[in-house]
């Protein structure tokens, strides 16, 4: 097929991309050009990406906690960036749409198998580094991080903003986990200790289901990472003091068991787009109270 055709004074010809794909980095010049940059794509750009926004939520977290942060240890500090910088990702809707036309199954009732052949694409899906980094006044995130003993387990409870009962908006739930495992070189399964995270009935009361738009739960648990997401468009019935407790849960060790203790980092964002006392109230129901202080003179 020609490149280029011409007929009553039409010269049409493929336009050249504006520029080329990827992320522009330091190069050395090519054929003899003197320019020191080009551009590049995959895993080591990607790299760098996830450092500087990890570098970013760091800040962030010291800028907002100074000392009560920074007195977390080295590992601890490390897995909860983990946690929140894969918090925020998503798949984007039109390319997991494209995989599942092409890699199917077309059948609507194999959906684990079009989710895990999406997932082998996507991951988790795209990071914001923008939700991962600031604040915003519909939605609230809430972190924590501890150590886990072998068959040990731990609540995380999460107060629910009482602004967003009755309210028949689009919200949800998500919740990320990370940790650190000692590893067994030589298997396939190279990570020896396992966790879970368990919800309780209190999610219902959210008027939440579980995401289509994510990993499977068990596609989702082969790693050091889970990372869950529930959504929904009734209006919750919550009360003043409502809660979703969530639990941290080590499995038992794969072969010999191992006692050292295991850090863990959890992420948990509840939002209602629009809604703009989420941020407030959450914040007021964690908040540590006020003392009174007598005054000497």
């Amino acid at each position: 097929m020609p490149s280029r055709f011409s007929g009553a004074g039409l010269s049409v010809r493929p336009a050249a991309p504006a520029r080329p794909h990827g992320l522009k980095v330091a190069a050395p010049p090519r054929g003899g050009a003197a320019s020191m940059e080009h551009y590049t794509s995959g895993t080591s750009a990607a790299a760098a990406l996830a450092s500087r926004t990890a570098h970013r939520i760091h800040d962030a977290l010291e800028a907002e906690y100074g000392e009560q942060f920074l007195a977390l240890s080295l590992h601890q500090r490390a897995v909860i960036l983990k946690a929140l910088l894969v918090h925020t990702a998503a798949w984007p809707v039109d390319s997991a749409e494209l995989i599942k036309s092409v890699l199917g199954p077309a059948n609507p009732k194999q959906h684990v198998r079009q989710r895990d052949n999406i997932r082998r694409f996507l991951g988790y899906g795209v990071v914001d580094a923008s939700d991962a980094i600031y604040c915003a006044s519909d939605r609230a995130t809430f972190w924590a991080t501890g150590s886990l003993a072998p068959e040990t387990r731990r609540p995380i409870v999460v107060p629910l903003p009482a602004c967003m009962s009755g309210q028949a908006l689009p919200h949800s739930v998500s919740a990320t986990l990370a940790w650190f495992t000692p590893v067994q070189p030589g298997r396939q399964s190279y990570r020896s200790v396992r966790l879970s995270l368990l919800t309780s009935e209190d999610i219902d009361q959210f008027r939440v289901l579980t995401a289509k738009s994510q990993p499977d739960t068990h596609q989702a648990s082969r790693g050091t990472i889970i990372s869950r997401r529930w959504e929904g468009n009734k209006a919750p019935a919550l009360a003043a003091n409502s809660a979703i407790e969530f639990v941290v849960q080590r499995e038992p060790d794969r072969g010999a068991e191992i006692d050292e203790l295991v850090p863990f980092g959890l992420a948990i964002t509840v939002t209602m787009p629009g809604l703009v006392d989420v941020y407030s109230q959450a914040q007021a129901r964690i908040a540590p109270p006020v003392r009174a202080r007598a005054r000497t003179r």
